[in-house]
């Protein structure tokens, strides 16, 4: 990711007047240091906006390892999904306190759980997608 960074996507975006943020990592809480790898690199540095995390592996608190070595680089918690064979309840409750507060706590600028609809089916997904992820929202035929 640095490499590609500071090589090409930050100097393509710089030429291009382009001021969309550059968030690196997208992954989850179990390898902070990967992150704090690329923005170690000045270079690449220069173009990233922040990191952002998942939550399937790792502890939230990761989220702080990030923002301590880098304060001034944002930190986005983007994607969590409760599963159709979960238990309300214990889902509920784990998902408010990582995910909605723990994200928070953790100098998150956001807390995104998805997906946010699907059908009776738990889809529509991709080839190879979740087939187990759960909506916010069911959506059927009859409304």
């Amino acid at each position: 990711q640095a490499n590609f960074i500071k090589n090409s996507l930050g100097p393509a975006f710089r030429e291009a007047g382009i001021d969309t943020d550059i968030i690196i990592y997208d992954h989850n809480a179990d390898n902070p240091g990967y992150p704090i790898s690329i923005l170690n690199d000045p270079q690449a540095r220069q173009y990233i906006a922040g990191s952002a995390f998942h939550l399937y592996a790792g502890d939230i608190s990761a989220l702080s390892t990030v923002h301590d070595a880098f304060p001034n680089k944002d930190i986005y918690f983007t994607e969590q999904y409760t599963a159709s064979n979960g238990d309300f309840g214990g889902d509920l409750k784990w998902h408010l306190k990582n995910v909605i507060i723990g994200s928070m706590r953790n100098w998150s600028k956001t807390a995104l759980e998805w997906n946010l609809a699907n059908n009776s089916n738990v889809g529509p997904h991709t080839s190879g997608g979740c087939t187990t992820c759960k909506g916010a929202v069911t959506m059927t035929s009859s409304g």
